[in-house]
């Protein structure tokens, strides 16, 4: 089934009088193309589903129906519906609210085709009061006024929109809004306000939407007509850099006709997905496997947005594989493939990760003369002060097809500018990427915390087992610590997932509250975080192998604070660059006692849990953000497949010759020696 290019939202709570004439309207447009119709329900006791359910079978349109049993209130509602819609752009629909214009769905579209600079498209709404019968058409820009853009400054000066009925959202904009905004009482306004991070309104004048302003607090969407300006002080950190300044300013700039408008806005806009062929193929060795958490997300979020067209991978058997990831990565399992060398003649470009996959694809990778960028995260084969890990990287870094090289971590930036003398692009994105799914709203609601009516503290360690007795990773220490909690009559449990079990624990441990979770797919992982108070994350480098270490924070503490879950971890390293000690997270040595201590503090202080918790989701949403992680990756990867192969420089087939220069106190003669080394009419050669 081919995925349609507009999705209606219908959001609907207890809406049988009025949704019938919600469904019409939407039936009655002349978009010209298909849409899908997906309709989050907030737990309707009435028969607004059953209308729903009649009129799908009626017309000819694809309806996805979200049900809930319980109330979930309408931010966490109305964000659902935004995750589950497919298209690149989403039309809102209130169940009380109507479409006055059969065309106003196809001009809002035409908007957003003919100028990709915009977030949204918008157009004046009729807004009736429910009790009095009277009407208004907002915003009252003037019938004759022509096609204007709004800003941030703009909206904040009283350009609002009283219902995202009259909407169209670029879902791509959306996808990048930090999901604290859906968990505030005026989520409405605030998503509006931070869409405009990616680009400014086209605001159409036509009166397209019938609004019913309700008095009975079943609004399901604005709620209210605060003042913009008023809320930065407490939600500043939920809305990107270029609104915050504008709505810092005094005045806003004026309105400016969309016709009159460079190409791009200051905050940047979406790129046109790559083609899916002769695009960038990803090579990798353990994809799909689902304990590959950070994998997962960054390959099914590039191959949805078009940026990657295929990802080749040497895992096998690899049918049993993608059908388990099919199961829930439904768009882009049929877009993995058994890595074969005779095809990368295909591709314009290639996306590697770690050092050791880039040693093993690379000289395929230079016989058919693909561009490729690198990530470098921690481990992979790259340890620190290793001489021959240090050969591989020399290598890898020398080829003539390197465009780029992503890294992660501090100390990996530092290495391959020093390695490469920085001859090599270094772009440094900061951590890994996170499954969508813990980028939902909710986390920062978290009521369930030790001193909060929390009979006992859960305390889990999560990792996979890579040591006899997970030492790099800290399992003996979180034991320890555990151990020490107790001792200090504290109540607390025990929880471990990942490739340990009780035959793991020591004699000493037995009398521990310990539960053993094995290995856990995304959504159960971040069901089990949901219900986690800490996370004791003590590890070692140099214990798997010299030179080997681990990223800071590690994944698992990624995932754990966006789960709204305290971090307690080391920094061996000092890798750290975006937490507090004490503020969003604590940083003990990797020693029991300190760790047990660092616990005791935080139980210690009233609410100290939920308040260190909750301070590490905002950070770390704010820097595992799709912004932060995938669309910095995707930059570098679209920049380089626009260089390609207008940048070759090796023949197909040339092997690397390798000149060896012996110099001593050879200054005099240097300079001659290497210029004819590197004049010599094989190209792919190092010196």
């Amino acid at each position: 089934m081919t995925t349609p290019r507009v999705s209606v939202l219908l959001i609907t709570r207890d809406h049988e009088e009025l949704v019938e004439r919600a469904l019409a309207s939407i039936e009655s447009q002349t978009l010209g193309e298909a849409i899908e119709v997906v309709v989050a329900d907030d737990a309707s006791s009435d028969r607004t589903l059953p209308i729903i359910a009649a009129w799908s079978e009626r017309v000819d349109v694809e309806v996805r129906v979200l049900t809930a049993e319980t109330r979930l209130g309408p931010a966490l509602n109305r964000h659902r519906g935004f995750a589950a819609c497919r298209g690149g752009y989403i039309a809102v629909l209130e169940g009380d609210d109507e479409w006055l214009s059969a065309d106003g769905l196809r001009r809002q579209v035409e908007l957003l085709d003919g100028h990709p600079e915009l977030s949204m498209a918008a157009t004046r709404t009729l807004a009736v009061d429910d009790a009095t019968g009277s009407s208004q058409t907002v915003p009252p820009i003037g019938d004759d006024c022509a096609l204007v853009e709004v800003t941030s400054g703009r909206m904040a000066d009283g350009v609002r929109f009283p219902t995202s009925s009259c909407v169209v959202y670029r879902a791509e904009a959306l996808e990048r809004l930090n999901p604290g905004v859906f968990e505030t009482v005026a989520h409405g306004w605030l998503v509006d306000l931070a869409m405009t991070e990616y680009g400014n309104v086209g605001l159409l004048p036509d009166v397209t939407t019938r609004h019913r302003v309700r008095h009975d607090g079943l609004r399901t969407d604005q709620g209210g007509s605060p003042d913009l300006r008023s809320l930065l002080p407490d939600h500043a950190h939920l809305l990107g850099p270029t609104v915050v300044r504008e709505l810092d300013r005094d005045v806003g700039p004026p309105d400016t006709p969309v016709d009159g408008v460079p190409g791009t806005t200051a905050a940047g806009t979406a790129s046109p997905p790559a083609g899916q062929r002769g695009g960038i193929v990803a090579l990798d060795d353990y994809f799909p496997t689902k304990g590959t958490g950070f994998r997962i997300a960054e390959f099914d979020w590039m191959l949805r947005h078009g940026v990657v067209a295929e990802v080749m991978t040497t895992v096998r058997p690899l049918d049993p594989l993608v059908t388990e990831y099919g199961a829930l990565h439904p768009r882009t399992y049929r877009q993995i493939s058994p890595y074969d060398a005779r095809r990368l003649a295909d591709f314009e470009c290639a996306s590697v990760m770690f050092l050791n996959n880039a040693a093993y694809f690379l000289a395929d990778l230079e016989r058919h003369a693909l561009p490729f960028v690198l990530t470098l995260y921690p481990g992979g084969g790259l340890h620190l002060g290793d001489a021959a890990a240090e050969r591989k990287l020399r290598r890898v870094l020398g080829s003539p097809q390197l465009r780029h090289v992503i890294t992660t971590q501090p100390l990996v930036t530092d290495l391959v500018r020093e390695v490469s003398g920085g001859s090599v692009p270094v772009t440094e994105v900061l951590g890994v990427t996170v499954n969508p799914g813990y980028l939902q709203p909710g986390p920062g609601l978290r009521t369930n915390y030790f001193g909060s009516g929390k009979p006992a503290l859960d305390v889990c360690f999560v990792a996979h087992r890579y040591t006899a007795d997970g030492s790099d990773k800290g399992f003996p220490v979180f034991l320890e610590s555990l151990r020490m909690l107790g001792d200090a009559g504290l109540p607390v449990r025990g929880h471990v997932v990942g490739g340990f079990g009780p035959a793991d624990v020591g004699a000493e441990y037995a009398d521990l509250d310990l539960t053993f979770s094995g290995v856990l797919s995304t959504p159960d992982l971040r069901e089990f975080y949901l219900g986690m108070d800490v996370i004791v994350s003590p590890t070692a480098p140099g214990r798997l192998a010299p030179g080997a270490f681990d990223g800071f924070p590690t994944g698992a503490c990624v995932e754990a604070a966006l789960c709204g879950v305290a971090l307690v971890a080391t920094d061996p390293l000092d890798q750290n660059r975006l937490f507090t000690d004490g503020r969003d997270i604590h940083m003990p040595r990797a020693d029991a006692a300190e760790v047990a201590e660092r616990i005791l503090d935080m139980v210690a202080e009233h609410d100290g849990v939920r308040r260190v918790a909750q301070a590490g989701l905002r950070t770390t949403r704010r820097a595992y953000g799709v912004d932060a992680q995938l669309w910095s990756r995707r930059r570098v990867l679209e920049a380089a497949r626009a260089v390609g192969r207008d940048q070759q420089t090796v023949a197909p087939g040339d092997p690397l010759v390798s000149i060896l220069v012996p110099t001593y106190n050879g200054e005099r003669f240097l300079k001659a020696a290497l210029r004819s080394a590197l004049e010599q009419s094989h190209r792919n050669v190092e010196v």
